[in-house]
């Protein structure tokens, strides 16, 4: 993954000398993607100002329990999801 400086890319892990983002996939440390499944977040946490804290819990979920709704066919994807879960709407 690399950030924009001006119009050059620059790595986010490692530098341009140590090359850390030409590694395999398989040589890089195990890492955990924040999906937003479950927030529990302290009152006092939003009035300072952040969304989560100092501290973040891991919580281990499944691919099918997170979708990122970024446009029409992700909003889709979400609502089949739901509908694998959740076969009929309450009456």
């Amino acid at each position: 993954m690399y950030d924009l400086d001006g119009a050059y890319l620059r790595p986010l892990l490692g530098s341009l000398q140590e090359e850390r983002f030409n590694q395999p996939r398989q040589e890089l440390p195990p890492a955990w993607l924040h999906d937003g499944v479950i927030d529990v977040v302290r009152a006092e946490v939003i009035r300072s100002g952040s969304m989560s804290g100092p501290r973040i819990l891991a919580w281990r979920s499944e691919p099918w329990e997170a979708v990122d709704i970024d446009g029409p066919e992700d909003l889709e994807r979400a609502e089949r999801a739901v509908r694998a879960v959740r076969p009929t709407e309450p009456r």
